[in-house]
């Protein structure tokens, strides 16, 4: 099946930011999985930043392979993840996702504050 799920990564720091946007089936995930992995390589710790839209969102037969990606960037130096979603996506993320993660997991709409809570995990976890 081919990969359905658009989006852009953008790297600033020890910040990966990835705005998604559209369906993602299991495909989508693997793809944008491989994607963040190669671009964090050489990252020793970073942090995960999703800043989700209502016009991106999980097929439900792909949410297994969200909750694997989110874990095995934690085997590759990701320290946390952050969302910054609206309260439709934020209420899925919390039920379905967040329980099965980890890594400290947090879901927000104010992505002024979960930058600060990047920036303060990063510090932490010297």
């Amino acid at each position: 099946m081919n990969a359905h799920g658009e989006y852009e990564i953008k790297k600033d720091g020890f910040i990966v930011h990835v705005y998604p946007a559209g369906a993602f089936n299991y495909e989508g995930i693997i793809e944008l999985k491989s994607e963040v992995l190669n671009i964090v390589s050489t990252e020793k710790k970073w942090v995960l930043f999703g800043h989700h839209t209502n016009q991106a969102f999980v097929i439900p037969e792909a949410l297994d392979a969200l909750i694997d990606a989110f874990n095995e960037y934690a085997l590759h130096g990701c320290i946390a993840i952050f969302q910054e979603a609206s309260t439709v996506r934020a209420d899925t993320l919390e039920k379905l996702v967040k329980p099965s993660v980890n890594i400290p997991f947090e879901i927000n709409d104010d992505k002024n504050l979960l930058l600060v809570r990047a920036r303060e995990a990063f510090e932490r976890s010297d």
